[in-house]
């Protein structure tokens, strides 16, 4: 009897070291319950005999996790065993504990580890003891190897019914007092009973995993997270899914890829078309470097200088807006070259390589009468293109004031008038009337509509005089540049020729020509000189 409490010390030391390594849930379960008890050996065989008198025991057993399928328990009983029936009967105290691995069917749905009924078969080693009731039965004690199978049926989450049938080998063949060539004694003992659970059962966040193995405690998850969420449900939980509310992959770490181009949507500036990493997920389809939604010819290659257009000249102006693609120009000339600098594209200028006035078709005019020195035969004296530029000397008109220095070369008049005609005083009031009384939109040539009672006397005056030729003469201060004042000059005075000629005035009687800024009347240095400067003024010529 020492040498099995002495043994039961040395198993539950062994126990006790294998438990403080174990982290499952759970891991230690107690139970106690009732068996049956029934001999195999010489004498006989009352495995199957049910007339046989009832051999009670009771039995106990600790139990360790080891993982989902197997178990470590140590299992024993105290009680009778033997056979009461013929003459040779006999009956003992029987005392057995064994170490035995017991293997959990913790597989599948029906048998798993968390299921209502877990079946097993379990194998080990220990040691029996036999104290005589009677005086056939012998005292002694044995090793033995036990086998069987069981199961447990969960009543709640730590409390289970316990059952389990084994068959025990004795190495000791005399318990009976009978020792043969057939072999030792045996026997099997069907146990019933109660075994509780035992460890850290709490589960904190409800999800119904336990904290000591709940990878999240304090956040509900799925078991097959070990405890842990997956709120968008692709199986990556949320603590490795770099996009938690999103279904994706995990080679994306859990993030889609809608357009499938192995960037993430939330990286990608065009999810739901392939494009390219440098792009950011955006599709290059001429290989250009640029993003075809940034592109404005995206099947073209182009720089990004030109928003991704072709530019073959360089210069740039893309192709499409460039109206000189093979050569380098600038871009306010719409890509066409202008090698004197003179604001005049060289293919419209007739002195590309020398800087001139557009009035000139880009040559140079340097006593400003709109032929160009080239062609000037006189180009520091102002003449009319039909003279190549040179003053003429003849009196046409016979009034003894020549051509050159006659503003009426072909109509009779003063000397002292320039060789015109004295012109009434009632025509020059309404002349100087209308020389402060025409006015212009703001840096435009359209006339306001104040301008138009004025306006309508020179109409008048024109119908009335049929002889009259009318220079309409534009000016401008002299803030802005040259060449804009001289434009904006010639194009109000031509506003107010089309005015006239519209009332019903013949446009050959008439002539427009802008002076710019060339012909001040007060100082440009005041804002009431300037206001003087700025006018369109009439002056009455004869043939």
């Amino acid at each position: 009897m020492q040498k099995l409490k002495l043994s039961f010390v040395a198993l539950a030391l062994v126990l006790s070291v294998m438990l403080s390594a174990q982290t499952a849930d759970r891991p230690l379960s107690l139970g106690i319950g009732g068996a049956k008890t029934t001999y195999n050996g010489e004498i006989g065989n009352s495995f199957l005999n049910f007339d046989e008198e009832f051999q009670a025991s009771i039995a106990a057993r600790l139990g360790l996790y080891l993982s989902p399928s197997f178990d470590l328990a140590i299992d024993g009983s105290h009680g009778r065993y033997g056979l009461t029936e013929g003459n040779q009967n006999f009956l003992s105290d029987m005392t057995q504990g064994a170490l035995n691995l017991q293997y959990k069917f913790a597989n599948g749905n029906l048998f798993a580890e968390d299921a209502l009924i877990r079946p097993f078969i379990t194998a080990g080693v220990g040691i029996a003891t036999f104290d005589p009731i009677n005086g056939r039965a012998k005292s002694g004690t044995s090793l033995q190897v036990p086998v069987g199978i069981g199961a447990k049926l969960y009543l709640t989450d730590g409390l289970n019914v316990w059952w389990n049938s084994r068959y025990g080998i004795l190495f000791e063949d005399g318990v009976d007092r009978l020792m043969t060539e057939e072999g030792d004694d045996s026997y099997l003992q069907h146990t019933l009973g109660l075994a509780l659970d035992l460890g850290n059962g709490a589960d904190t966040d409800g999800d119904g995993v336990r904290d000591n193995v709940d990878m999240c405690p304090d956040v509900p998850g799925l078991k097959e997270m070990a405890g842990c969420p997956d709120s968008d449900g692709d199986g990556i939980k949320d603590s490795d899914d770099s996009c938690p509310l999103v279904a994706g992959k995990l080679e994306n770490l859990g993030c889609p890829d809608s357009d499938g181009d192995g960037i993430v949507d939330k990286d990608d500036k065009c999810p739901n078309v392939a494009g390219l990493q440098t792009l950011m997920g955006c599709p290059d389809a001429d290989g250009d470097g640029i993003a075809d939604g940034d592109d404005d010819c995206p099947n073209a290659a182009g720089t990004a200088a030109t928003r991704g257009c072709p530019d073959s000249d360089g210069d740039g102006v893309a192709d499409n807006k460039d109206k000189c693609p093979q050569v380098a120009g600038v871009a306010s000339l719409s890509g066409c070259p202008d090698s004197d600098g003179d604001g005049i594209a060289d293919g419209d200028d007739r002195c590309p390589q020398v800087a001139g006035v557009r009035s000139a078709s880009g040559c140079p005019d340097a006593d400003g009468d709109g032929v160009a020195d080239a062609d000037d035969k006189c180009p520091s004296q102002k003449g009319p293109a039909s003279n190549n530029g040179c003053p003429a000397d003849p009196d046409t008109d016979g009034d003894g004031v020549v051509d050159r220095l006659d503003r009426c070369p072909e109509t009779p008049g003063l000397k002292s008038n320039n060789g015109c005609p004295q012109v009434k005083e009632e025509v020059k009031q309404v002349m100087r009337q209308a020389l402060e009384g025409v006015f212009f939109e703001t840096s435009s040539a359209r006339i306001k509509t104040e301008s138009y009672a004025v306006l309508d006397n020179v109409v008048t005056v024109m119908q009335d005089n049929p002889s009259f030729q009318l220079l309409i003469s534009g000016h401008t201060d002299s803030r802005g540049d040259d060449e804009m004042n001289r434009d904006l000059s010639q194009k109000r005075a031509d506003s107010v020729r089309q005015y006239l000629i519209n009332k019903g005035v013949d446009r050959s009687r008439m002539r427009a020509v802008g002076f710019g800024e060339t012909q001040p009347v007060a100082s440009n240095d005041t804002s009431a000189g300037r206001a003087k400067n700025r006018r369109v003024e009439f002056t009455v010529e004869f043939k």
